[in-house]
């Protein structure tokens, strides 16, 4: 039986990365996400930034090693405020993510970040609530879902890693928040822009860190 459409709830690779979605455009499948190429370039993050950077969309300073590359300690503290988010550039769910509130523990960060592939990016975490969007273009509009906090039990987790994602949704929650309009347009506006930026179809999910 024909296909009428593949609902892509994939994570990691292959169905983040481009691999399902190129599949799926050889067979001649809709699917719901954006297209091979576009999830091949959002799924590393240090092409993301990039991209996001040219179009003149707000990212966190950040910087990017190579496993094999010559880096110390003192060159971070000269770069970046502390605390900060130590990133395998490619994957999702959280595996692999750190945050480094000294930069004693950058060592055993960068390692455990490196596991998961040979690029891995250090990112300043931005002092704000987080939310998340959803986006979606129907009938030639685009429409952005109102904001959701992400909240989270600070006394538990700090961030949202693999297990408040994946396990154990009791230490978190998406709730509406109270957002002047100023703020609801900063928001709105910000995911537009990486929704026509990135892909320009299908459904997406957006985060962004008010400051």
């Amino acid at each position: 039986h024909a296909i009428d459409v593949c609902y892509i709830a994939l994570h990691g690779s292959p169905g983040e990365d481009g691999c399902v979605q190129g599949f799926l455009e050889v067979m001649g499948t809709p699917y719901t996400s954006v297209s091979s190429i576009e999830s091949a370039v959002t799924f590393n993050k240090r092409y993301t930034v990039g991209i996001a950077h040219y179009y003149n969309i707000r990212v966190a300073r950040h910087e990017f090693f190579f496993k094999n590359e010559k880096w110390s300690r003192e060159s971070l503290r000269k770069l970046l405020r502390l605390p900060v988010f130590v990133k395998p550039c490619k994957g999702g769910s959280s595996i692999g993510i750190s945050i480094v509130a000294d930069w004693q523990d950058v060592d055993t960060a960068m390692a455990l970040a490196f596991r998961q592939g040979d690029e891995v990016m250090i990112e300043e975490k931005i002092n704000g609530p987080t939310y998340t969007l959803g986006v979606v273009r129907l009938n030639g509009n685009i429409l952005v879902a109102p904001p959701l906090l992400c909240q989270l039990q600070h006394d538990v987790k700090q961030f949202f890693d693999y297990e408040t994602k994946t396990t154990n949704n009791s230490y978190s929650s998406l709730v509406l928040d109270t957002l002047t309009s100023h703020e609801e347009q900063l928001l709105e506006e910000f995911a537009r822009n990486v929704f026509r930026v990135f892909g320009n179809k299908g459904v997406m999910r957006i985060d962004a860190s008010l400051s």
